[in-house]
């Protein structure tokens, strides 16, 4: 059974499989190796920090809610790296915030911020980050989304 981090990374991926901007087989979780020329673009799913507080108990264990933060890297080739990177952006944001709960398993989906970055690879490669938080309610006992 997978924990918390993976069930929200998955659903997260799950809503980004569907766009037209960037193709389904370049949507990644945590990949490591730098994204080639004919993998842009592309969009690298990153965990970030989570924070866990008491939320009740299931009479043995607590639940906790967690806010976890994730950050959708969107990579280009070619200048201006906004101008190429927004259709993608704004694409990529709308699809995963249509459901604020994937599918049942968050209790609130939230925008953070975005910044945009370079990439050493070959002068032409770009990233823009869009990072989000959500609030999901975990078992203690096996960090896995407690669903109510």
């Amino acid at each position: 059974m997978s924990t918390f981090h993976l069930q929200l990374l998955q659903a997260v991926q799950a809503t980004q499989q569907g766009l037209t901007t960037v193709p389904a087989a370049r949507v990644f979780i945590e990949r490591e190796a730098p994204l080639e020329r004919d993998d842009c673009p592309g969009i690298n799913i990153e965990p970030g920090e989570s924070r866990a507080e008491v939320y009740g108990s299931d009479g043995t264990w607590d639940i906790l809610r967690v806010r976890s933060q994730f950050t959708l890297a969107h990579h280009t080739r070619g200048d201006p790296q906004t101008t190429l990177a927004d259709p993608a952006m704004a694409e990529s944001h709308t699809a995963l915030m249509a459901d604020p709960t994937l599918g049942g398993l968050t209790l609130r989906l939230g925008f953070i911020n975005s910044r945009p970055r370079k990439a050493g690879a070959d002068g032409t490669a770009g990233i823009y980050d869009l990072t989000y938080e959500a609030m999901v309610l975990v078992h203690e006992r096996t960090l896995q989304i407690f669903v109510q």
